[in-house]
């Protein structure tokens, strides 16, 4: 048993699991063309991003949803007591989005349907 964490994963193979899981989420995102904003770009900390996040190889598919303007004025406040706000990955597109597999799926439409916190 040594080395070895419950579900019989140790070292090598806990690693080689997490390293599919990361794969898993990035085609996701790259299938679904998720909408957001990258704040830790290869190690380099962007604002406007969440710069607390661990560090990605690729910005997000598609840019972030629009602002509506309650959320403007809340990170218009919050930046100016020294926060960094930044906006939430979404599944809604930003844009109309053309997937690695030739899927084309149009942008949000702002229509008020979809449960958007940000739009």
């Amino acid at each position: 048993m040594g080395g070895e964490v419950a579900g019989g994963l140790g070292g090598a193979g806990l690693g080689r699991h997490l390293r599919r899981a990361r794969t898993a989420v990035l085609e996701v995102r790259t299938i679904d063309g998720i909408s957001g904003k990258a704040g830790n770009l290869r190690g380099k900390k962007i604002d406007g991003g969440n710069i607390f996040e661990g560090t990605r190889q690729q910005e997000y598919p598609t840019p972030p949803l629009k602002h509506s303007y309650a959320s403007s004025m809340f990170e218009d406040a919050v930046r100016k007591l020294g926060y960094h706000p930044y906006p939430t990955p979404a599944a809604n597109l930003s844009e109309t989005y053309k997937n690695p597999d030739g899927i084309t799926r149009a942008a949000c439409a702002y229509c008020g349907t979809a449960s958007v916190t940000d739009a």
